[in-house]
């Protein structure tokens, strides 16, 4: 029994032993419940996915922790309860990320709100809200006075507009609400990661860069390496079958290579498996010629949903993403990261403007914040929007949300062409 023992596993370790370990489950959830997880309304994806990861991982610390102190080590798996973690820390973000899509389709899901404003900012705070109901804020209506028979317990201010002095509006409010949320006007800033600070009495936020902290970058260019180093096995054979493919369907070479944009402004080669006919601009261009509709969708989001320039294996593998298997090796070459912004060409930066260096601070992704929130379908202005916005909110959580929405993204295939 050499391997058993090396491995940590008793032979013939009875399943029902483990049973006795209910205890760990209830102050699992007792744990979710104290960081504020159930219900959990209003957190932010990567903020949820974090105190997750935090209440897992320390129950794992507590039961291994328990199993030394009171020497009860040798009646379980280490290895066995190592692994039965590993698998938490995956399948419980992804099944409360998929419940609460289904509950946010339910009439009774979220919490109500009122929202206090009349600016137009308001509205569009309000709009966002409904736009997201996974965020579990349903705001049931806004004006300068919320009615006192409402029995709500939180309030939305966005203070434009607003006649009366904020501080005295704060001070009543928090007396009649559980939780007042303040919307300041603060645009084009980090959001996710503020925490408030007192000075003496003033209120103060902390914005915090990210991107400037070393061990944030190395742990992101760690965690691209061993992910891409487990993923070439895989990718291999696939990309044989691919390559085969692309050669029966249509002459030309099997890769794709152009020129991106990466961090620090420098321009690298991306590789992609070829999705297009040969000659795919001057069909392009005859195309846009004969059909001014086209033309308008193109001029718009640089993108087509019928492209006269790609292949028949190339629909299937954009819809399945798979064409861009190949970008394994500039991840490897520390060209680009599993996740980031768009990798644009040259001629695109002017479409980013004054972002435009915001853009080069990072490298580029496989994946995005843009590819999961629609696509080709996006204006190209929302994608310069979305990708902005992800710079500046950048952080591991934000990445592993992305990556778990990838999967979803990729299977229902919307706005892949």
């Amino acid at each position: 029994m050499v391997a058993p023992a090396l491995s940590g596993i008793e032979a013939f370790s009875p399943v029902t032993t483990y049973l006795s370990l209910w205890p760990a489950v209830v102050a699992l959830l007792l744990a979710r419940y104290a960081v504020g997880l159930y219900p959990g309304y209003g957190l932010h994806p990567a903020e949820d996915v974090k105190r997750q990861t935090q209440v897992t991982a320390g129950l794992l610390a507590g039961v291994l922790g328990a199993g030394a102190l009171f020497q009860f080590s040798d009646v379980y798996s280490r290895l066995v309860l190592v692994a039965a973690t590993s698998m938490l820390l995956i399948t419980l973000p992804l099944a409360r990320s998929a419940l609460k899509v289904v509950l946010a389709r339910t009439p009774w899901y979220g919490e109500r709100a009122w929202l206090i404003g009349s600016s137009e900012r308001a509205l569009a705070v309000a709009h966002s809200i409904s736009q997201n109901p996974v965020l579990g804020l349903v705001v049931v209506g806004i004006g300068p006075v919320p009615p006192e028979a409402a029995n709500l317990a939180t309030c939305i201010v966005v203070p434009e507009g607003v006649e009366r002095p904020l501080t005295l509006l704060l001070d009543d409010l928090t007396r009649s609400f559980q939780r007042v949320w303040l919307v300041p006007q603060l645009l084009d800033v980090s959001s996710v990661w503020v925490s408030p600070r007192d000075i003496q009495g003033h209120l103060a936020l902390e914005l915090r860069n990210n991107l400037l902290e070393r061990r944030n970058r190395a742990m992101k260019r760690a965690l691209d390496l061993l992910t891409a180093l487990l993923l070439i096995p895989i990718a291999l054979p696939i990309s044989l079958l691919i390559a085969i493919a692309i050669r029966l369907d249509t002459p030309g070479p099997v890769l794709f290579r152009q020129t991106r944009v990466g961090r620090h402004g420098k321009w690298f080669r991306i590789l992609k498996f070829r999705t297009m006919h040969t000659a795919a601009e001057d069909r392009l261009a005859d195309y846009l010629a004969a059909d001014p509709e086209a033309r308008s969708e193109w001029q718009r989001s640089r993108k087509l949903a019928r492209d006269p320039r790609i292949t028949n294996i190339g629909r299937f593998l954009r819809r399945t993403s798979l064409d861009e298997l190949p970008q394994l090796v500039n991840v490897l070459l520390g060209q680009m990261s599993f996740v980031g912004p768009r990798p644009i060409v040259p001629d695109e930066l002017t479409w980013y403007g004054e972002n435009a260096d915001l853009l080069t601070r990072v490298r580029p992704g496989m994946t995005g914040l843009t590819q999961v929130s629609g696509r080709s379908l996006l204006a190209y202005e929302d994608r310069v929007r979305i990708d902005t916005y992800y710079i500046r909110n950048w952080s591991v959580w934000l990445d592993l949300v992305i990556l778990g929405r990838t999967l979803g993204a990729v299977i229902r295939g919307r706005g892949a062409f």
